[in-house]
């Protein structure tokens, strides 16, 4: 099947508004378009819209031979090229596009998780390679950076623009069920994947593990290491089993919805926790424990424990071995909880936002998460 090339905008008569013909207007806009090839239809178009919303003008063709032979009749500003395609293949597409475009920025996309399929990618002359899925705001900010800040620079070191693999077997996953009678949210796991599907744990509802026909729609959350993401998609087919599982389509694009606010640093610091007790809750609470950060910064930690602790809960915190300070007090909230294992046996992890430190203790953390580096 032959797909039309889609441009951002048709004239219908012989003018463009500005009185230009159509022609002249065609060839303008392809002077400063980025040309998008890859046969995934609703991919080019999801991609296509940001990066119009960002100020890029776009063209978009579905396999090797038309990407070849749109760069052929115009100068695009860059050229983004899926891997698989009908027709050739993007690797074929970069060779030939190469071959008479010496200079212009040439973006690999693949659901190819070696790093074989990146090398050679980069070995015939792509400017960077992001994995699918990707994150579409990197993907965007990629290429501003490549297209602003990268001109006028005869050298530039891309290697950091390589994305790292976003799923990885046993990490956290968060189903939600839209309709039926399973509706709801349900904390899962990763079990394994390919290049095309995930497979998922089927998670735990109130009268046993909840089990998805093919074909109903699911939304997968997860948390990265600076933001929660989030796509869309449907069950491909349940599996039975000791534990049941379901396959689901692995996604091109993935959104990233929550961006964190404050970096962390991955000391274990001993905190002790106790819950401040309600009116109506006098007598009934926790009795303090101590518990280890997992991560924690000026906004917050994170902390794994066998207590169940409602969302929302207020907390009193105490803390020691914070760098520069002897001790430390303050107030937290519970903003968000999951089911995980803690040494084979059931416990919480928990999200904790500082709701009451001092400004002492706020600058003794992000000294201490400046010095070890992460985000």
């Amino acid at each position: 099947m032959t797909h039309p090339v889609e441009h951002e905008s048709t004239w219908k008569s012989g003018k463009h508004p500005r009185g230009i013909s159509i022609l002249e207007a065609r060839e303008t806009m392809m002077e400063r378009s980025i040309l998008i090839a890859d046969d995934e239809t609703n991919l080019c178009r999801i991609l296509s819209a940001e990066l119009r919303k960002a100020g890029y003008p776009t063209v978009i063709v579905h396999d090797g031979a038309q990407a070849i032979a749109e760069a052929e009749k115009s100068d695009f500003q860059m050229v983004i090229l899926d891997v698989r395609m009908p027709v050739l293949d993007g690797f074929g597409a970069l060779r030939e596009i190469r071959k008479s475009h010496k200079d212009i920025p040439i973006i690999i996309m693949t659901a190819y998780e070696g790093h074989d399929t990146v090398a050679s990618a980069l070995s015939m002359g792509a400017t960077a390679c992001v994995s699918k899925p990707f994150d579409l705001e990197s993907l965007v900010a990629l290429v501003k950076a490549t297209l602003d800040e990268g001109r006028g620079r005869s050298s530039v070191d891309w290697s950091a623009q390589i994305r790292t693999v976003l799923f990885n077997k046993h990490q956290p996953v968060l189903i939600e069920v839209h309709d039926g009678e399973y509706a709801g949210q349900y904390p899962s796991t990763i079990e394994d994947k390919d290049d095309q599907t995930l497979v998922v744990a089927c998670p735990e509802g109130n009268g046993g593990h909840v089990i998805l026909s093919a074909g109903s729609p699911i939304t997968i959350g997860f948390a990265g290491e600076d933001a929660f993401y989030t796509f869309e998609t449907t069950v491909l087919a349940p599996r039975d089993g000791a534990k049941p599982t379901m396959v689901i389509h692995k996604p091109a694009v993935i959104y990233r919805v929550q961006r964190r606010k404050y970096p962390r640093a991955l000391t274990r610091i001993p905190i002790e926790i106790s819950v401040v007790e309600s009116e109506e809750a006098q007598g009934n609470g926790h009795a303090p424990f101590r518990v280890y950060t997992e991560d924690i910064g000026v906004g917050g930690f994170k902390m794994v424990t066998e207590a169940e602790i409602p969302d929302g809960t207020e907390l009193d915190i105490e803390a020691v071995n914070i760098s520069g300070l002897d001790h430390v007090s303050g107030t937290g909230k519970v903003i968000r909880s999951r089911k995980t294992t803690i040494n084979s046996h059931h416990g919480w992890e928990y999200g904790i936002k500082f709701t009451k430190i001092d400004d002492e203790v706020r600058r003794a953390l992000r000294v201490m998460v400046d010095s070890e580096g992460h985000d």
